[in-house]
């Protein structure tokens, strides 16, 4: 205590002079008693009740013990800033012990997300433009029919794999003993070799009563291109090889065509986003492509709504039949988790 009172002392003598019955301490232990006290430029100006004058360096001084104060003038007195010195370190002392944790908490690493997903109800407006076989007789079909779709999509990202599941139910009533279903599932994988390029790998499965598709089995592989990668806009084209496995009207067919696809996705907003597709796979004569586009609002944390344009061409008919077309707008809500 006696250090801290002196520390304080000999500061406070460097801004004014401190005036009573001050004992200075000597560094050989000898101790004076005088009337008053001031230091400057490093030496210390004491007035002696025996020796009257004096100048000491302060080197000479072992400890300053101030007069004790004045009972009328107990706020004004030096005393009371002893109380001041011992608070600020306090202070600096509690602050300095709350650091760690702001870093802490910052440096506390946030658990990384591998899986996410979404689940959809839609209702889709269809257009078709078909033909089925009646007898011997090709009988041409337009419909316009209304779908209730059911959708699911799981996705696992982990560094440079990516793995994408796809499944789809449409249910649509043609009449009072037949239902137009079709399913659809498709497994992708996709393996990210640079910035830009990247190896992409489909495997699909699908049921469709409008094409006669009792079942079709399709193998693509390829190696993707990303020309574009920026925040808001992502482009990437993918050309490979094809395989396929088509059990259509009765007839089984497989057999390898070349095969493309092509994907972007533009961030128009935080909650706005727009989209665009497009598949072909086969030969100039017998061929199918898919192009799709449309846009996904965010409305909530995890709830948006997809509208969504798509048409489809089969070529893959029997001989002397059109092409099987279909138009689709889509809109649908989305759960995403």
């Amino acid at each position: 205590m006696q250090k801290v009172v002196s520390v304080f002392c000999f500061m406070a003598l460097i801004v004014f002079p401190v005036m009573g019955n001050t004992v200075l301490v000597l560094s050989n232990g000898d101790r004076l008693k005088g009337a008053a006290v001031h230091e400057k430029n490093g030496v210390i100006h004491f007035t002696s009740d025996v020796l009257g004058k004096m100048t000491l360096q302060k080197s000479q001084v072992k400890e300053i013990i101030p007069p004790p104060p004045a009972k009328t003038h107990a706020a004004q007195t030096p005393a009371a800033a002893p109380v001041k010195l011992v608070a600020v370190p306090a202070v600096k002392a509690v602050a300095k012990q709350a650091a760690p944790k702001k870093e802490a908490a910052k440096a506390a690493p946030k658990p990384k997300k591998y899986w996410s997903g979404n689940i959809g109800v839609s209702v889709n407006t269809h257009h078709a433009e078909y033909q089925q076989r009646a007898g011997s007789n090709l009988k041409r079909y337009e419909k316009d029919t209304d779908y209730l779709r059911l959708t699911t999509k799981v996705k696992w990202d982990r560094g440079r794999h990516h793995l994408e599941w796809n499944g789809s139910y449409v249910y649509s009533e043609v009449n009072e003993n037949k239902n137009n279903d079709l399913y659809r599932w498709s497994q992708r994988y996709r393996c990210d070799l640079t910035d830009e390029w990247f190896g992409q790998s489909e495997t699909s499965y699908e049921h469709n009563y409008l094409r006669i598709l009792s079942k079709e089995v399709q193998q693509f592989s390829g190696l993707g291109w990303r020309p574009v990668k920026q925040p808001l806009l992502t482009l990437d084209v993918v050309p490979g090889v094809n395989y396929y496995y088509r059990d259509q009207a009765d007839e089984q067919t497989e057999g390898v065509s070349p095969g493309f696809q092509q994907n972007l996705t533009s961030k128009l907003s935080q909650d706005l986003t727009l989209f665009q597709g497009f598949t072909y796979t086969g030969y100039p004569d017998q061929y199918y492509y898919k192009f799709n586009a449309g846009l996904n609002n965010r409305l909530i944390k995890n709830l948006s709504l997809r509208l969504e344009y798509k048409y489809e061409m089969d070529a893959n008919v029997e001989d002397g039949a059109d092409p099987f077309k279909q138009r689709q707008l889509i809109s649908s809500i989305q759960y995403r988790f």
